[in-house]
């Protein structure tokens, strides 16, 4: 059974995943440690039952891996949401932990589209499908800002600034960047206008706008699926590594924006 525990960091929520595993070689207890972040807008059931769900295939992973009642061999069968997580374990040991918790997310997406195939029956048709709805993929950003009217609601139930901050305990900085009119989350703005008794859409301008993922953030996950399938025929599983630029084409690009000197700014330069 794994051990689950939630913490608290500077980027969000991160649980802390650690499984016991009888070594065959040594036939010693080693311990395996890996980290999950939730998804945005996640509900605390859905978040739940998503760690548990891969704190359970991380187990069977590391099980298979060294609880194995041979020596390891080539697993042609193995598919690549397990293989996934094998690679992960190599980025654990070798790299820094925020390119380790990078990849977790990249493994997400990856193991999303392509976790259900065998590692050695993925093509460069299968790869190349995934890329292309990985650049139509979109995420919602939610704007929220308070009303010129809010003060207003505030003054006539006689709740300002102290009231919400030593008597409601909410969060001061997010109190004051909603009391200036600046941007904040949603789900405080709610906390706020319950407090009021009043509609969110009463006190508070609620704008969400759907956008493309950056062409940076999904290069992030298809150098994740280069470097998998590079460790899979280093290893001898497949021939041939089909999600290289010899076999794909990488999609949407970021866009290198070069910022130079007019003549008049390099005659300043120049004077100085």
């Amino acid at each position: 059974m794994p051990t689950i525990r939630k913490r608290k960091t500077k980027k969000g929520i991160v649980y802390d995943i650690q499984v016991k595993i009888k070594e065959f070689a040594t036939q010693k207890y080693i311990y395996k440690t890996t980290t999950w972040r939730p998804a945005e807008n996640m509900h605390s059931k859905q978040e739940a039952k998503a760690c548990v769900k891969f704190a359970e295939q991380f187990e069977k992973t590391m099980f298979n891996l060294y609880s194995a009642d041979k020596l390891p061999t080539i697993n042609y069968n193995i598919k690549v949401v397990d293989y996934a997580q094998i690679w992960l374990q190599r980025i654990h040991k070798d790299y820094s932990l925020n390119y380790y918790e990078m990849s977790i997310r990249s493994v997400e997406w990856i193991c999303l589209h392509l976790g259900g195939y065998k590692v050695t029956n993925v093509t460069p048709y299968i790869i190349q499908s995934f890329y292309d709805e990985l650049d139509k993929a979109t995420y919602t950003t939610t704007i929220v800002y308070a009303k010129p009217t809010s003060r207003e609601v505030m003054t006539k139930k006689n709740i300002k600034y102290k009231g919400f901050r030593y008597t409601y305990k909410l969060n001061s900085s997010s109190l004051a960047n909603a009391m200036k009119g600046k941007n904040i989350s949603l789900e405080y703005a709610q906390k706020m206008a319950d407090i009021l008794e009043v509609k969110v859409e009463s006190i508070f301008s609620v704008e969400s706008t759907t956008k493309l993922y950056s062409a940076h953030y999904l290069d992030k996950i298809k150098r994740a699926t280069r470097c998998i399938f590079a460790m899979a025929k280093r290893q001898l599983l497949v021939e041939q590594n089909y999600a290289f630029a010899n076999y794909v084409s990488y999609g949407r690009r970021t866009k290198r924006i070069i910022r130079y000197l007019d003549d008049k700014q390099a005659k300043q330069i120049l004077k100085f």
